[in-house]
């Protein structure tokens, strides 16, 4: 438990790191860009690969204050989180080669009866997923 409180007030005290704000914004727009209803194999790579830098920035994150009535702070928790999440999302639409309901591959149109019957799962691991 005191890795974890460590962890999560590393942030108060950093004197240089990335804004957690800003981190959101680039966040919100690569998943616009990579990971929109529409996409593509390539889209999804890049998307991956951008992740993999904000996850880097993400790390280095800085909201100075106290732990009491700090916005930042509590967006910048919330990027490690949403950070997981996007790249799950990524690597499943990537996985699955077709398209279905809200999820259009421009390069694997229409649905494939080989998929109907998966849900894919994306777990995480040491390493990453």
């Amino acid at each position: 438990m005191a890795a974890g409180v460590r962890r999560a007030t590393e942030i108060l005290n950093r004197e240089t790191g990335a804004n957690p704000y800003v981190l959101h914004d680039k966040l919100c727009g690569v998943m616009n860009r990579g990971v929109g209803i529409v996409r593509t194999r390539g889209e999804l790579e890049q998307a991956l690969r951008e992740l993999d830098e904000l996850k880097a920035e993400a790390a280095t994150m800085r909201a100075p204050g106290t732990s009491q009535y700090n916005p930042g702070w509590h967006e910048a928790l919330s990027m490690r989180s949403l950070l997981v999440t996007s790249e799950a999302v990524t690597r499943a639409a990537l996985a699955r080669e077709e398209s279905r309901g809200a999820h259009s591959r421009l390069d694997h149109p229409g649905e494939s009866a080989d998929w109907v019957q998966y849900n894919i799962i994306i777990k995480k691991a040491a390493g990453g997923m």
